[in-house]
């Protein structure tokens, strides 16, 4: 049973970026905090419940990407999962505990196709 699906044009996602609290000022560091900020925003548009995902549940994804430079996969998911955390639709991104299909598209669009399944 699907609980959420979103499909979001034209935003690009920036991969996860680790961080300590020094280097949490860096510029790629705060270009991925903004870039999570601005994909929560978006995907609050698209979320009718009322309370979080506070059960476990399966990610599914397609991403596309603009330009052929490489992103890696774990790091997609990751900037996903803590973007459904800081949009309030996941209550804690430790109940994202499957993965289904995972799919990165160098294709020339921005664009963001994201599903979650209940387990």
């Amino acid at each position: 049973m699907i609980l959420f699906r979103a499909t979001i044009e034209g935003m690009t996602i920036i991969p996860y970026v680790r961080m300590t609290q020094r280097s949490k000022w860096s510029k790629p560091a705060r270009r991925y905090l903004n870039s999570q900020e601005q994909l929560a925003w978006q995907l609050k548009k698209h979320w009718t419940g009322k309370d979080g995902i506070d059960y476990p549940v399966e990610i599914s994804y397609a991403a596309h990407f603009p330009t052929k430079h490489h992103r890696d996969n774990d790091n997609v998911l990751k900037a996903l999962q803590d973007a459904l955390q800081y949009a309030g639709i996941v209550i804690n991104d430790k109940w994202i505990q499957g993965t289904g299909k995972t799919r990165i598209y160098y294709d020339g669009k921005a664009r963001l196709v994201i599903e979650l399944r209940r387990l």
